[in-house]
């Protein structure tokens, strides 16, 4: 009672200077001559671009390009064929920890900040000569393209102006609303409208679209938002303290869930892997709730995303300065109708990781061990200063016999963006999952609801992070040398260059060209061969020794083995065949990636091994496997994981995915596919931004060596 009241008057006090009306102004903040506008409340401060193009740069001469008549090249515009205009946010910084989340030019030859829209799929209104078509990009204008007008074909006729209205909200905040109204000739036409409302008092941005068919024809697009995530404490790019989550559905189709559905919304960690980057799809079949979350673990900065409907999928991908968690949706609209969405952007802090959230808040929960049993902690962080909530709910053990539901009900301690509210509910029984129905209400009714069964372990980072404790490694797979004369990685030796150092590894490169250095192989733990071509006879043997004496050696695909025809060294004799089904790569913001997943191999569970702890395979999770090749087993090996293919797909593969043996006193793993799966090989995605690729390769590497158990 005492901590409720010191908070309740801590808050009181603080709230007296905070329940200032929300300010709007305008600066330039990037320097091109035209004024960005700036909402800010005590919580958040939103930078937001007008729409209105730049003045073009003066023009600067310098004396050859007076003596040759020439001029200095402009800067690419800001305002082109690609984002909508009006209404881009640039960035968002959460005050009370100054934590800028956007990073402002993440590729140094665009100007691409923040978290720019677009409309993806234009749509065509008239062909003007052969194969080239008038075209309409909403929240851009009229264009000009070839084909099916993909971004790169556009050229801008006719840019669309975009009116901005001010308006004041009862409670004191500020609304930004910016339309865009287009007709073409054709008959095609369209009223896009997007309201950023920012109140006071509140750390959350809402932003309402409303998308209206003014014309006669059919209006067929897709949206998405395109996030430039950089958490860093430092708001350059991201670090290695940061995460992301969406919460997915874990061996339970969106379609005909259970009603307390298994949900992974595991943080990951957003990996930095040198050359190599992530791209990928994730369907909505996989999606359970309309929300993402990212933050910082060191600062305990959270950020999120929630919208009013599922995305139809999810674009993610990484870069060496940002990463992206791109929610799209799949808009078809007759004549006279009209589609309206909501996402809400809030930030706060003191929580690292969500189980579930709403519009109102991040809901975390986590088991604690106690006298007779768990003890269940209840963690709800708001978007506001909140001071009358309770939280209610109901708890079952499962697989305990005669263990009967626990009802319980408290009210919550006030609470901030600041300062999340804990209540713990004691439990007179221990199991390993649960079943939680978990209900926070203020006095009008509900505020987030959700029911989940939930295991009981600790949500925290990854076990094998660190694991090696510096062992070395030899990364066989750079192939050439830079311009400072460097050896240069592939993109897969890349990848796990990024693993093996997150799993504690001291990692040294070397080019297979130059063969086995046995001072490298004396101060070794730990070999992997990554798609290396054929080695002397002298090195197969040297590795041979290697690994009797006790150490590891992981081999990737693609396989080339014929430098092992006279050795026992590997658990497989010879490949058979090599599936490829690549196909070709899909078209950014296009349909093609629905059911993208489909169209891959997968990995599913074979014999029971400790290298595959803790990884949902197919169909809990998506591998999006495009090249493999299916091997002779050796007698005695063991075969960890098996190919899955999904219905429809041809050739339909069941083979080896993992084989490994133990070979004298040490242990040789190998993957019958190479370690960015595939073409195109930036197809590494798994689940979210490939936090199961990292804990794939990593527990296999540290398996080989036997140090998955020291």
């Amino acid at each position: 009672m005492f901590r409720s009241a010191f908070y309740l008057t801590l808050l009181t006090l603080w709230m007296g200077t905070v329940c200032a009306d929300t300010i709007l102004s305008s600066r330039d903040l990037d320097g091109d001559g035209q004024d960005e506008l700036i909402l800010e409340n005590d919580f958040l401060v939103v930078e937001v671009m007008s729409g209105v193009p730049p003045p073009p740069p003066p023009v600067r001469l310098g004396f050859w390009t007076r003596t040759l008549g020439g001029e200095k090249k402009a800067h690419r515009p800001k305002y082109t064929t690609r984002f909508v205009w009006g209404g881009w946010i640039r960035n968002i910084t959460f005050k009370p920890t100054d934590q800028r989340w956007f990073v402002d030019a993440p590729h140094s030859r665009s100007s691409w900040q923040g978290i720019p829209e677009e409309f993806g799929v234009v749509v065509r209104t008239r062909e003007l000569a052969d194969n080239v078509y008038e075209a309409i990009k909403v929240g851009v204008g009229v264009c000009e393209g070839t084909g099916l007008c993909l971004r790169g074909s556009l050229k801008l006729v006719r840019p669309a102006t975009t009116e901005l209205a001010i308006k004041n909200t009862p409670r004191g905040g500020k609304s930004l609303l910016f339309t865009q109204t287009v007709h073409t000739e054709s008959g095609h036409g369209y009223r896009y409208v997007k309201n950023l409302t920012l109140e006071p008092g509140s750390s959350r941005l809402v932003v309402v679209r409303q998308l209206e068919n003014t014309g006669d024809k059919p209006l067929s697009t897709t949206w998405y938002s395109h996030a430039f995530w950089g958490q860093a404490a430092k708001g350059k790019g991201y670090d290695r303290d940061s995460w992301s989550t969406i919460p997915l559905f874990q061996g339970a189709p969106s379609g005909n869930p259970s009603p307390y559905p298994v949900v992974d919304t595991m943080p990951c960690h957003v990996p930095h892997p040198m050359k190599g980057f992530y791209w990928g799809p994730l369907d909505a079949s996989l999606v359970a709730a309309p929300w993402y979350a990212s933050g910082n673990r060191a600062t305990g900065d959270l950020f999120l995303n929630y919208m009013s409907e599922v995305p139809a999928w999810y674009r993610m991908w990484t870069h060496a300065d940002t990463y992206s968690c791109e929610p799209f949706l799949d808009i078809q609209l007759q004549p006279g109708e009209m589609r309206a969405w909501t996402m809400v952007r809030a930030s706060a802090n003191g929580l690292r990781q969500v189980r579930t959230a709403s519009s109102r808040g991040v809901l975390h929960w986590s088991f604690l061990p106690g006298e007779k049993g768990k003890i269940l902690e209840i963690s709800f962080l708001p978007f506001a200063v909140e001071t009358e909530l309770t939280v209610t709910g109901v708890a079952i053990a499962e697989k305990i016999e005669g263990s009967q539901p626990v009802s319980f009900r408290q009210s919550l301690p006030p609470c901030s963006p600041m300062m999340p509210a804990r209540v713990r509910f004691p439990h007179s029984w221990d199991s390993s999952r649960y079943r939680l129905h978990v209900t926070v209400s203020d006095a009008d009714g509900p505020i987030l609801d959700v029911s989940r069964t939930s295991s009981s372990s600790v949500q925290r980072a990854p076990s094998w992070t660190g694991r090696a404790a510096g062992a070395n490694a030899l990364l066989l797979g750079a192939c050439g040398k830079d311009e400072k004369g460097a050896l240069k990685l592939t993109l897969a030796s890349g990848f796990l260059k990024e693993y093996l150092e997150q799993a504690g590894f001291l990692v040294t490169l070397a080019n297979s060209r130059h063969g086995l250095i046995e001072s490298q192989l004396a101060e070794a733990r730990l070999v992997i061969l990554c798609g290396v071509p054929e080695m002397p006879l002298a090195d197969v043997r040297a590795l041979e020794n290697f690994v009797r004496r006790g150490n590891g050696l992981l081999v990737t695909g693609p396989l080339r083995l014929r430098s092992f025809e006279f050795s026992d060294l590997l658990p497989v004799t010879g490949t058979i065949a090599d599936v490829n089904i690549s196909g070709h790569r899909l078209r950014d913001g296009t349909r093609d990636f629905i059911g993208a997943s489909t169209r891959r191999y997968h990995l599913q569970m074979g014999e029971r091994h400790p290298a595959l702890a803790g990884l949902p395979l197919y169909p809990k999770a998506f591998q999006n496997i495009a090249r493999l090749q299916t091997v002779v087993v050796r007698s005695g090996a063991t075969v960890p994981a098996n190919y899955a293919t999904p219905e429809g797909l041809a050739p339909v593969v069941d083979a080896p995915a993992v084989v490994t043996q133990a070979y004298g006193s040490g242990r040789v793993a190998l993957t019958t596919c190479p370690v960015d799966w595939g073409s195109p090989p930036s197809w590494v995605l798994w689940s979210r931004l490939g936090e199961y690729h990292q804990q794939f390769f990593a527990q296999l590497a540290l398996w080989s060596c036997s140090l998955d158990s020291e």
